[in-house]
């Protein structure tokens, strides 16, 4: 039985505020950094080719312990032309990937299901895809010109500002700004219904108000 405060959209946006995850591949952990194609859907992350065959692959969003959100991988191969804009993307949030050995490579996955709690989620439920990827980039621009007050928003949440944050993604739950060390997420109050519905839900955030529709 599911509990009635989970849903398809809460759990998107669960899986969508954390771009860090201990990715098991047979039940061998590594820690990875991780973009969600805007288009696709799909999880991309750099990542051992070497273990490209296991069988089994789940993410631990932000980390394998109790309470964490974990994702069940599926369809998992290397990138190809339709993840580009994700890899790109990946370099906006988290800067140049270490090339490391000669074995280094990326993963591109689809959400087979997800499980947060004692909930389980099908990942075709899931309403992962970015519904405002039309407009992301002008979003992005628009809150970088008012950078000081993104940085006093991340300061309300998170108790530090940021040095020099960056907005560098923006979905229907939230945007993400990346600073120097890491990628910290503002969370929309409730999923935007489109780009003019994301605006007011940002105008409330920056606000410091809310907003629930």
């Amino acid at each position: 039985m599911r509990d009635t405060t989970t849903t398809p959209e809460s759990a998107a946006a669960a899986v969508r505020s954390d771009t860090h995850a201990t990715a098991l591949a047979d039940g061998r952990p590594s820690n990875v950094k991780l973009v969600i194609g805007a288009r696709t859907g799909r999880v991309v992350f750099p990542f051992d080719r070497r273990d490209m065959r296991a069988s089994e692959w789940v993410l631990w969003q932000p980390e394998e312990r109790h309470g964490a959100t974990q994702l069940l991988l599926g369809d998992v191969r290397e990138p190809n032309d339709a993840d580009q804009p994700a890899l790109m993307r990946w370099s906006a949030y988290h800067g140049d990937p270490v090339s490391g050995s000669g074995s280094a490579g990326w993963v591109s996955a689809v959400i087979e299901s997800v499980r947060i709690g004692s909930d389980i989620f099908d990942g075709e439920e899931l309403p992962i895809v970015n519904t405002l990827a039309a407009d992301e980039s002008a979003i992005c621009r628009s809150l970088n010109e008012r950078s000081e007050h993104v940085g006093d928003a991340i300061a309300r949440l998170a108790g530090k500002r940021p040095a020099s944050p960056v907005v560098v993604g923006a979905d229907q739950f939230g945007v993400d700004v990346r600073g120097r060390f890491t990628v910290s997420r503002l969370a929309f109050d409730r999923p935007a219904n489109d780009a003019d519905d994301a605006a007011v839900l940002i105008e409330a955030m920056l606000a410091g108000t809310g907003d629930d529709g």
